[in-house]
Parts: structure tokens; C-alpha cells; sequence
């Protein structure tokens, strides 16, 4: 008579069976984990797909990358708790913004909220962040305002590149754009507004902050309300890298998605 596969069982002293039991289980919760970790990052990945297509492209130039660029933009980043510790060797990350939630210790923090936020929350952290007197002080100061995340990755010759691109474009707002509820939006990782309409906008428009709660992009985007398509652009996602870059020499990798 054959004996069954799992009668081997029957023989392993129970402490063994216990902890193959357990192992089997953390072993199942971590792929688990890993599994939805992945499919969220590859669904915000094919995000990138449903944007409008048939707009003006801004992109980098072979020519003008050659020299410095005139125009004057300034950067802010929410930093997020999860930012990792070794973020301010990149250029962008040491010249940004950095907003952070109130109880954020990291010594990067720049301008601190009057309060944490959860993530679904973000909508309501640049609303307070876009009528702070910091931020009218950046954008008075310059002709533009770039908006990064904190796990974004572009050099400084790609970003100059795309800020000229922009300034001689009729566009006001640039970005991987999406079109909902009757006006423009872009995704997050990066985002180009000119600030002559930000500062109309805020005084004219400013209400529209309190449009949507979670989303600090969308927020944006409702606040600039634009409809017209010739004052939206596009931006290359292949120009930039969010979450990982890898050449021969070097590997930036962030964890998608996770939450403090």
C-alpha cells in the first residue's frame, strides 16, 4: 500500500511541525505583501497610458543642454516620512522645498504643516501649503514652479531642458496629463506651472482648494483650472524616473506605496 506524501508528517516531533507551520506563514504573508506591493506600482504605471496624448510635448533639446539655463523656476517636494536618508545627495532634493508634516524629525524638513496628514489627505496639505506665505515668496520669486515628489529622479541638465522648453511654450501648466470633471490634471512625480497665472489663480480662484481632499496633484489642478488644451502640455515621463533609475554604475530603487 502506498503510503500519502503528508505521512511523514506523522513522524516530525511537534515543536518541528509548529515551526514549519509558522515559517509557512510569514513566508505567505511576505509574498502576499509583496505581490499587492507590485500590482499597485505596475497599475500606477499604466496611470502613464491614460493620459492625453495629443498635446503639445515638452521635451528635452540636444542644443540647449549645452548651456545654463536664463530661466528662473524654483522647486518644492512634499518629503514624505518613507524618504529615504541618503535622498540629499540628489541636486534636486537639496535645492526643493522640502514641506513636511509637523512631527516630521527629518533634519531635510524645510517648512513644517500645522498638523500631520494621513496620505489620503494630501489634497488638504496643499491647500495649506499653497496659501502659506513661504510658498507666495517662491513664486514671486521665480517664473516658474516645479513640483516634484520626493522619490522622483532627474538630473539638473534634463530639468533646465524642459524649464526653457516650457517658458517658450504658450503652455501655463505641464506634466503627464490627464483630462476630468471639465479641466486638466497632471500626475504628481512632475508637474511645471508658470507662476504669472499661479498668482492669478490664487487670487481669483483660490476657493478651488478646497476641491479635493486627497489628492495634492488634483488639487492643483483644480485650483489652475485650465480647459483649454493649447494652455496644457505634456511632459516626456522618459525624460525623468520616479521610484527607480539603474544605469551600469548606479541603482536608485524606492519601495512603492508605503505607508509610515
Amino acid at each position: 500500500m502506498r503510503s500519502s506524501p503528508w505521512s511523514a508528517l506523522n513522524w516530525m516531533p511537534r515543536s518541528h511541525l509548529k515551526k514549519i507551520i509558522i515559517g509557512s506563514v510569514i513566508l505567505m504573508i511576505v509574498l502576499v505583501s509583496t505581490v499587492n506591493i507590485e500590482v499597485e506600482y505596475y497599475t500606477w504605471r499604466n496611470r502613464l497610458d491614460l493620459e492625453v496624448s495629443d498635446l503639445h510635448m515638452i521635451t528635452t533639446g540636444s542644443s540647449s543642454s549645452l548651456k545654463p539655463t536664463t530661466s528662473m523656476y524654483g522647486i518644492y517636494m512634499y518629503l514624505g516620512c518613507t524618504v529615504s536618508p541618503f535622498a540629499s545627495v540628489l541636486w534636486h532634493v537639496t535645492q526643493a522645498v522640502k514641506v513636511c508634516d509637523l512631527s516630521n524629525s527629518d533634519r531635510m524638513c524645510d517648512v513644517k504643516m500645522s498638523k500631520d496628514y494621513d496620505y489620503d489627505e494630501l489634497g488638504l496639505k496643499a491647500q495649506e501649503w499653497l496659501q502659506s506665505g513661504r510658498f507666495s515668496q517662491i513664486v514671486d520669486q521665480n517664473e516658474v514652479i516645479v513640483k516634484l515628489d520626493d522619490d522622483t529622479i532627474v538630473s539638473k541638465d534634463v530639468l533646465d531642458d524642459l524649464v526653457d522648453a516650457f517658458i517658450k511654450s504658450d503652455c501655463k501648466f505641464a506634466g503627464a496629463m490627464r483630462e476630468a470633471d471639465g479641466f486638466f490634471w497632471s500626475s504628481g512625480p512632475l508637474f511645471l506651472v508658470k507662476t504669472d497665472y499661479l498668482k492669478q489663480q490664487l487670487r481669483e480662484n483660490g476657493a478651488e482648494l478646497q476641491y479635493h481632499k486627497k489628492h495634492e496633484d488634483v488639487q492643483m489642478s483644480a485650483l489652475l483650472a485650465l480647459q483649454d488644451r493649447k494652455s496644457v502640455c505634456n511632459i516626456d515621463v522618459n525624460t525623468f524616473k520616479h521610484r527607480y533609475y539603474e544605469d551600469n554604475r548606479m541603482l536608485i530603487r524606492y519601495k512603492p506605496y508605503v505607508k509610515c
